[in-house]
């Protein structure tokens, strides 16, 4: 018995998308899309979801995870200004961070911030929203990693005037850990005690 290839499961998909409806015809078609991404076929997938109508009309889960997708398909063809356009667009307007397609959704756009170098941005994305119940360890490691990052990029008056207008506790306790670090850079043992102390 032949097993069918990825050419076959994304037919198969394809085909249920086409002749079913509703949630479980659209996910689908997601599926199909996210196949024709592994194999490498981003035109494809950017096809496949041509196929869907309205994804304005799609619950908001569903629209963040067909503007993920679009994002991906369109960065895998080296367009990264309509990838970027899909992060920012209309269907994310109400980002929901709690949602895996959420957070994927924000650690990409923090990733074209933090490669344009605009690292307030990609902070304020990184921090401002929920943070999903059920995170894999991974995935809080990335959240973390790209939070620092961006942090570790930015002058001191620039924390300083983060640190002012700073909107939730989470927010001022990432600048502050910051603005510590920084202080005093010279010396480890001098961070270390900071952070302790802190």
């Amino acid at each position: 018995n032949r097993q069918p290839g990825p050419s076959d499961a994304v037919q198969f998909l394809l085909a249920q998308y086409r002749s079913g409806e509703g949630d479980t015809a659209v996910e689908a078609l997601f599926s199909a899309a996210e196949l024709l991404l592994v194999e490498g076929l981003p035109e494809q997938a950017r096809s496949a979801l041509q196929e869907l109508s309205s994804p304005a009309r799609l619950p908001s889960a569903q629209q963040s995870r067909y503007a993920l997708l679009q994002a991906r398909a369109a960065r895998q063809s080296n367009r990264g200004d309509e990838a970027e356009r899909w992060l920012r667009s209309q269907l994310n307007a109400d980002l929901d961070r709690s949602t895996e397609p959420g957070l994927q959704l924000a650690l990409m756009l923090a990733d074209y911030h933090l490669d344009a170098a605009n690292y307030r941005d990609a902070f304020a994305v990184l921090v401002r929203g929920p943070t999903p119940d059920g995170l894999t360890r991974n995935q809080a490691q990335s959240l973390v990693d790209r939070t620092w990052l961006a942090l570790s990029r930015l002058q001191p008056t620039e924390l300083q005037a983060m640190a002012s207008s700073a909107s939730s506790y989470e927010e001022r306790g990432w600048i502050e850990l910051a603005r510590v670090v920084e202080a005093q850079s010279a010396s480890l043992q001098g961070q270390l005690a900071a952070i302790a102390q802190w």
